[in-house]
């Protein structure tokens, strides 16, 4: 509960999941210079990550993926279009089915 009208709020950024898993725990639970912190037990976050190591070859198997077409054509950024199919490559890799997808369209004008 915030006790002052303040946007500051402390986040965690990591390179993986794990590690900020690990700094998570390392800043949360109580603070003896923070009234508005916590006295409840923290858990382990990472006892709950499913590694990769125990998921087999496909641990995204089955799980299906949207692709909008339009928005890897001619006009949008070489770098965008790249980056999206590695990410695309990578998932299928992983499992995932893809499938292409319309954007949804809204007809302001019909009453």
């Amino acid at each position: 509960m915030a006790y002052a009208s303040s946007l500051d709020v402390i986040g965690c950024f990591g390179s993986t999941v794990a590690d900020v898993g690990m700094l998570l725990h390392d800043i949360s639970g109580y603070d003896r210079f923070d009234s508005t912190s916590s006295k409840q037990d923290v858990p382990e976050f990472q006892s709950q990550f499913l590694w990769m190591d125990h998921c087999g070859s496909k641990p995204l198997k089955g799980v299906k993926v949207g692709v909008i077409c339009e928005t890897l054509e001619e006009g949008v950024d070489s770098g965008v279009r790249s980056a999206t199919q590695e990410a695309a490559s990578h998932l299928e890799a992983l499992g995932c089915v893809f499938t292409e997808c319309l954007p949804l369209t809204i007809d302001v004008n019909k009453q």
